[in-house]
């Protein structure tokens, strides 16, 4: 699940670090 997320964000493009931080809860 953790990956799967990941991958969409990677599909996403741009995700800033404390957006990442923000939604699932752990730094990149």
């Amino acid at each position: 699940e953790y990956i799967r997320k990941l991958e969409s964000i990677k599909k996403e493009g741009t995700i800033s670090s404390s957006d990442f931080e923000k939604k699932f809860g752990v730094r990149l």
